[in-house]
This record gives C-alpha cells, sequence and structure tokens, in this order.
C-alpha cells in the first residue's frame, strides 16, 4: 500500500500511473494520508498551510477526481482532530529524538 501513495485516481500518479479500479481503499488512504501531512507539515522548502486554505486544496482534489472524495471529505470534516493528533505525533518524535541525543544515540 504505501508503495501508491503517489499514485492518483485518474492514472496520472506514479510510479505506476493506476486508476482507480486498481487502487485498494488501504493504498487510497495511504494517499490521502500522504497528501495531508505534505500540506499541513513545514518542510525546509516551504511553510505548513492554513486550515482554510488546506480544506479548499482537499475539496479542489476531490471535486477534480483526484483523490478518493470520501476520504478527503472525512479529512476535511475531521481537519483538526486530525492536525492535533499530528501535532501529536511530531512532538513525541521531537522528544524521543532529544531524548537520544541527549544520552548520546
Amino acid at each position: 500500500w504505501a508503495g501508491y501513495h503517489h499514485e492518483r485516481l485518474d492514472g496520472k500518479g506514479y510510479p505506476f500511473h493506476l486508476r482507480a479500479e486498481d487502487l485498494s481503499q488501504e493504498a487510497r488512504i495511504i494517499s490521502v494520508a500522504d497528501i495531508f501531512t505534505a500540506i499541513t507539515e513545514t518542510r525546509p522548502y516551504k511553510s505548513s498551510i492554513a486550515e482554510r486554505d488546506a480544506i479548499k486544496i482537499f475539496q479542489n482534489m476531490a471535486k477534480n477526481d483526484v483523490y478518493d472524495k470520501h476520504l478527503l471529505d472525512l479529512v476535511c470534516e475531521n481537519f483538526s482532530y486530525l492536525n492535533d493528533a499530528r501535532l501529536s505525533v511530531l512532538q513525541e518524535t521531537n522528544n524521543c529524538y532529544n531524548e537520544f541525543q541527549s544520552i548520546g544515540l
């Protein structure tokens, strides 16, 4: 499933250019989760995108059948909860990293 995380329902994804009928629900979930993370995270090359703007992006993707509309609708409806969970995991990861650094691992 993770190998399909850049695939799109319209067949314009990569590396396999699979279409909707070839993508399992699990692969679709991974794709949407990857998009959510990419849009909401700050990266070295971009800032995070505000909730309102992120939801607009997800709605456009759903309207254009790029990714699974049902899953994108769920993301939009639960955006704050999902983003809070993402931030919590990120904080825990940073805490673990800092702990390992402090003991020389």
